[in-house]
């Protein structure tokens, strides 16, 4: 055999490497833009670009799929993904890399995610989830993209754009299901009118908590039927409705909601706690029937129900539908302002049970009857008003500030009003039960202690309803939080009836924070600050790096001037060293600081 020369020899290995290398370079080129298909059975592992599903898909019981950040799943037709009993999915994106649930074609659906008593260990955390939808009767109508029975799950950082179905376009949760609805976004979902975008029903208990509610058809958040659902620092804007209740008792607080076509809130049959809430430029902005919640420390501000006639008694802040007349709905510590309705601009009932206390009632518009509270119907006795400011609002008709068969009233400023010869008005003044009471006009029916002053309100403008008449008291309550300002409760000293209308003498009009005296110093100081009006406060002394080094109040003070000593001693007990330090008083939402300093 003929010997290879060395040429030869190196054409052929070069050849070889070179056959090698193409190989090598194209399954390169395969595993980076890799995709796998699947349909029938799944579990394991996704660690793919793109999985192409073009079947049902199904995890079976007692397996687990694991989808990596990243991985885009993308469904060829109305096809659905089911997680049976005792399994478990773990999809965990990140913000940079989310895994995206979604069908091959634009314009297409895919049927979403249903579980059925499946593993509390399942995540979703950085997924989004687009156009699924699901139609028919039943159950099979509800969950557009995730629809849960008698299953949990954690539900984190997810979005939902576009997701639809009958209720529960995005979410449906049913038969005890208690999953973790934290910091998702919903957007352009779409439910029927009188359903919601996040539906529960059936004694489910999910947390909803700092998520996005936003351009959606529908109510964005629903709990029927014994789901004690826990609604908290939600933001729900511009969307069908806000949040619907039914026969069930949730807890909302600390929820934006605004500027919705329906209800902010909408309860059938609760009994549940209302609380720290801003809803405003709704249609109602709390609406019940044959309900008695607790409603406190809200702020609820230009909603519009005025164009409402088919609702009895409007409401256009709060209506109170029926409500059990062997138990009360409390209206507690609230801003109720700037509302309209056609009956009750702030308040409005009909045949129901109340105690309304320690709101600032202001500025709302009835077309007819009670520009701040209106109740056409109620139980004997059943309308308790006490201790609120009921001022600036109007009616079309009578009762610019008050109008009901029925009232206890006490404790509560009545004034400025219009129209100015009805402040207060019934069909039955005989009904009516008026004791220690600032109403224009003044008030000749039955009760005791009742005077006609100008309250002098310090910033009408401004929203600032404290009385300066040296004849009325208004404390502001404990802070309500959430940028909600303070509630106050009213007093009236019915034996200043001759006093003259001007503010008390030598009450500060502002928070003022004086220079310490000595300055310098050693050993101890003296820091005198001046309240307007009982509040509480914080006074804090730092030092130069900013780090806190004592805390010499941390309550309630009276108005006028207080004096504090401060010793030179930090929070141990351990004298500091010299040096400039710096004082800070906290009060009613203000911050004034000043600087000293300590010479040894």
């Amino acid at each position: 055999m003929r010997e290879l020369c060395f040429a030869e020899l190196f054409n052929k290995m070069y050849g070889s490497i070179l056959i090698v290398a193409l190989l090598l370079l194209c399954l390169t080129g395969i595993v980076s833009a890799s995709q796998i298909t699947v349909s029938g059975l799944v579990y394991g592992l996704w660690d793919v670009d793109t999985v192409l599903v073009t079947g049902d898909i199904r995890i079976p019981p007692d397996n687990e799929l694991t989808i990596n950040a990243g991985v885009t799943v993308l469904f060829d037709g109305p096809w659905q993904m089911k997680v049976d009993q005792d399994a478990k999915i773990v999809a965990v994106g990140t913000p940079s890399a989310k895994i995206l649930f979604k069908p091959l074609r634009e314009g297409d659906t895919w049927r979403g995610i249903r579980m059925e008593m499946c593993c509390g260990l399942s995540i979703l955390d950085y997924c989004d989830f687009k156009r699924a939808a699901v139609a028919g009767t039943g159950d099979t109508a509800n969950g557009g993209a995730i629809y849960l029975h008698k299953s949990s799950l954690a539900i984190y950082h997810c979005t939902f754009d576009s997701c639809s179905a009958d209720d529960g376009a995005a979410i449906f949760c049913t038969a005890s299901s208690s999953p973790f609805i934290t910091d998702c976004s919903f957007r352009c979902n779409n439910s029927s009118a009188d359903r919601a975008v996040l539906s529960c029903d059936s004694s489910s208990a999910p947390l909803i908590q700092a998520d996005t509610f936003m351009l959606n058809e529908g109510y964005s958040i629903r709990c029927s039927d014994s789901s004690d659902c826990v609604i908290r620092d939600n933001v729900l804007i511009e969307n069908g409705g806000g949040i619907c209740a039914v026969a069930s008792n949730p807890l909302i607080s600390g929820n934006r909601i605004e500027s919705n076509k329906l209800d902010g809130i909408n309860g059938f049959g609760i009994n549940s706690l209302i609380e720290f809430n801003y809803i405003a430029e709704n249609f109602h902005g709390i609406w019940l029937l044959k309900s008695n919640p607790i409603i406190s420390c809200n702020l609820i501000t230009n909603n519009d129900a005025s164009s409402d006639t088919s609702r009895l008694s409007g409401g256009g802040g709060i209506q109170c539908f029926l409500s059990d007349t062997t138990r009360t709905t409390i209206i507690e510590h609230n801003v109720i302002n700037g509302n309209k309705a056609v009956g009750g601009g702030g308040i409005g009932g009909f045949f129901s049970a109340a105690t309304i206390r320690y709101n600032w009632i202001a500025n709302n518009f009835a077309v007819e009857q009670g520009g701040g509270i209106y109740f056409n119907s109620t139980p004997l006795n059943g309308l308790i008003v006490e201790h609120n400011t009921i001022a600036f609002n109007s009616a079309g008709t009578s009762g610019g500030g008050l109008e009901s068969p029925k009232v206890v009233l006490r404790h509560s400023i009545v004034y400025g009003n219009t129209p100015d010869t009805s402040q207060v008005s019934s069909s039955t003044y005989s009904s009516f039960i008026v004791d220690s009471c600032d109403i224009q006009g003044g008030w000749t029916g039955e009760g005791t202690g009742n005077i006609d002053i100008d309250p002098l309100f310090r910033d009408i403008a401004h929203g600032d309803f404290y009385a300066t008449s040296g004849a009325i008291t208004t404390l502001p309550l404990p802070s309500c939080g959430n940028e909600i300002p303070d509630s106050m409760e009213v007093w009236i000293d019915p034996t200043a009836t001759a006093v003259i209308d001007q503010p008390p003498q030598n009450l500060p009009t502002d928070f003022v924070l004086s220079q310490n005296y000595p300055n310098p110093f050693n050993p101890s100081t003296t820091i005198a600050l001046s309240l307007p009006y009982r509040t509480d406060v914080r006074l804090e002394i730092f030092n130069t790096l900013g780090q806190l080094v004592r805390s010499l109040c941390n309550g309630v003070l009276p108005a006028g001037e207080t004096y504090i000593v401060w010793d030179s001693r930090d929070g141990g007990g351990e004298v500091v060293s010299s040096g400039v330090y710096y004082y800070r008083m906290t009060a009613a939402g203000r911050t004034l600081t000043r600087k000293m300093l300590l010479l040894k």
